[in-house]
This record gives C-alpha cells, structure tokens and sequence, in this order.
C-alpha cells in the first residue's frame, strides 16, 4: 500500500496545482471548472496526505521534503505580495517556482535509477 499511495498523492498534489496554475482565473465563477473541482481536490489532498502520515515510506522522504520545502517558499513569497501583490503574484513568477519544484521531484525520483544505470554501465 505504501508503495502507491505516496507516489499517487504526491502526483494528486502537483496535478492539482499545475491546473491551478494553467487554468484557474482566480476570480470567483462559482461555474468555472476549477471552482468547482478545487474543493474536491483540497479535501482528497488532505485525506491522502493523513493516510501518507498514518503509513510513512523511507524512499520517498528527500520527494517530501522537497515538496515541504516549496509549500513553505510559496508562504514566505505570500509576505512579498504583502508589500506588492501586483508584481510578487505574477502568474510567471509563482508557475516558474513550481517547474523547479517540478524538476528538483523529478532528479530525485529518477536519481536512484540513474545511479544503478551508471553502476551498471561501469561494471561492463
């Protein structure tokens, strides 16, 4: 079980805030497609993360710690919009701090495969 549902929360999460990012207007439509589904996605979130914390998985700390890591920059950013909401809240700004996060979640899932292929290689 561990073995899927961190992984499946961890992609729940990040495909939750790619559409947020893409598609969501941030203005209320109570019709629109992501005010309809956000609290759907808002409350399975939280359920699949009480369930990562009921069943912890060792393989996947570092994807967690990273993922922490951007929750916490985006709500020090927050204090920045304080000061000046029109440029800290650009759209590019916050969709560019979540491709690294995307890219530094995909190293670290890809990096133990990578260093078997590599050890791999050199043994040959």
């Amino acid at each position: 079980m561990r073995k899927y549902l961190h992984p499946i929360t961890i992609s729940f999460i990040l495909i939750g805030l790619l559409m947020g990012y893409c598609s969501a207007s941030y203005g209320y439509d109570p019709h629109g497609l992501w005010n309809r589904y956000y609290y759907v996605w808002d409350k399975g979130k939280d359920i699949l993360l009480s369930l990562c914390i009921i069943y912890p998985c060792k393989e996947l700390k570092w994807v967690w710690f990273s993922l922490i890591g951007f929750f916490c920059l985006r709500f020090i950013w927050q204090f920045f919009a304080i000061q000046d909401y029109r440029s800290a809240n650009r759209i590019s700004v916050i969709f560019f701090l979540f491709l690294v996060e995307i890219s530094i979640i995909c190293f670290l899932l890809l990096y133990p495969t990578l260093k078997k292929i590599v050890k791999w290689h050199r043994q040959n």
